[in-house]
């Protein structure tokens, strides 16, 4: 099953300066193109490297991903 990233992912992403351009940095891609990305909750930013980075800003996989409700 794809996991899903949270809406609040996506708005910390766009909101945090430092997670914005660590994760350009690591798509290799320009900061505006990050918050474009994040405001289209686009599946891009499930890249691992994303991911990573996300965790390094501290937060938990229950921050970042979607619950799923079916279980």
């Amino acid at each position: 099953m794809r996991k899903k990233l949270k809406k609040e992912t996506f708005k910390t992403i766009i909101t945090k300066n430092k997670i914005s351009i660590d994760i350009a940095n690591s798509l290799n891609i320009k900061q505006r193109s990050v918050e474009m990305l994040a405001r289209r909750e686009s599946t891009s930013l499930l890249n691992v490297n994303v991911i990573d980075i996300l965790r390094q800003h501290g937060m938990s996989e229950e921050q970042i991903f979607e619950t799923d409700k079916t279980s």
